[in-house]
């Protein structure tokens, strides 16, 4: 997997006033201060946000213009600021992750595909319809609890979503690790009850605690 860069584009005044806890109306006059003496024009950030119907002037800063904003509040001003963008980076840095393991999930599915196929065909069998996807669904109900349709359900996920595209990272993690051994053990010529057992195996040997503690944090 590529190494990803990870960007989070800015934090609103209404933000940084929330987490320092100055009024709004002064923190737009500090950032127009610094904006000032910085040579950038107020247009290049500001916007205008409704609420309830009311129109409040915001800005949008870079994490360049915020950590030079607060740089003259209080430590416990600047903490707050810095705690947050950590807390920012570290949620897009897993939300990409989450984006990358999902498209290698998704091209990979094919190729797990192709070997129950040529499996079947070894024996003389052929492959209609209901065989990929009683294999899709064993490894859903090892990782989820149920098979697609069913999670789909119990979740209020519409039935046309792709599931892949709405599944945490470390549910999108173990389903590409499951796919990718069921593949090699379909080539192996194993039976179904030996693949599901093996992919039970692996399963709560590598992902169950990682999904757990995945929650978790989550919830936490």
């Amino acid at each position: 997997m590529k190494s990803i860069s990870v960007v989070v584009k800015s934090m609103s005044s209404l933000e940084i006033a929330e987490l320092t806890g100055k009024d709004h109306a002064k923190v737009l006059i500090d950032i127009r201060k610094m904006l000032d003496e910085l040579g950038i024009l107020t247009s290049d950030f500001s916007t205008v946000r409704k609420v309830r119907g009311k129109e409040y002037d915001v800005f949008n800063l870079p994490k360049r213009e915020t950590i030079i904003l607060v740089s003259g509040y209080s430590v416990a001003m600047r903490a707050a600021i810095v705690d947050r963008w950590q807390e920012l980076e570290a949620k897009e840095l897993l939300e990409d992750e989450r984006k990358v393991s999902r498209q290698q999930a998704r091209l990979e599915a094919p190729l797990m595909t192709k070997a129950l196929q040529d499996a079947r065909a070894r024996l003389g069998k052929e492959s209609p319809p209901h065989v990929f996807s009683n294999d899709y669904d064993m490894i859903y109900r090892i990782v989820l609890g149920l098979p697609a349709k069913k999670y789909k359900a119990e979740q209020g996920i519409d039935d046309k979503t792709n599931l892949r595209d709405v599944l945490s990272l470390e549910q999108i993690k173990a389903i590409e690790a499951l796919q990718r051994l069921n593949q090699s053990m379909h080539e192996l010529d194993y039976d179904f009850d030996t693949r599901k057992d093996k992919l039970h195996q692996v399963f709560m040997r590598n992902h169950a605690q990682a999904m757990i503690a995945e929650i978790t944090r989550d919830n936490a």
